[in-house]
């Protein structure tokens, strides 16, 4: 049986793009490319949109939770995106900038949570 993961214009066949096993009592996912490759450029591109956009709204508002938030989400997402395309300095840089939105998002949140009465 396959399973399908449909989000916006495309859908990738979950059991191909995501094998996981067990390393040291830990489940690690492996992504993998899809086999079409028009899937693969439309995902690239949705994360490098998304990116420009939130980029704009912290811009807008450097400590807005939720732009911070989807940052952190796209570059979770653009991570993925590398180790499918086997460029793990890429996934390592991308990878470093996703713990700096963590980080920016959990002082937004800490923030807003100090300043509600």
């Amino acid at each position: 049986m396959l399973t399908y993961f449909s989000h916006g214009p495309f859908t990738l066949n979950t059991n191909l793009a995501t094998p996981v096993r067990l390393v040291n009592n830990k489940t690690v996912v492996h992504y993998l490319k899809p086999p079409i490759e028009a899937d693969f450029t439309r995902a690239s591109q949705c994360v490098e949109n998304g990116l420009r956009m939130v980029e704009m709204a912290i811009a807008l508002n450097p400590e807005s939770e939720s732009g911070w938030s989807y940052k952190t989400n796209l570059l979770l997402e653009s991570t993925k995106l590398a180790e499918m395309e086997d460029d793990l300095i890429r996934k390592q840089i991308v990878l470093e900038q996703y713990e700096e939105a963590l980080r920016q998002t959990q002082k937004a949140a800490e923030k807003a949570k100090n300043q509600t009465p």
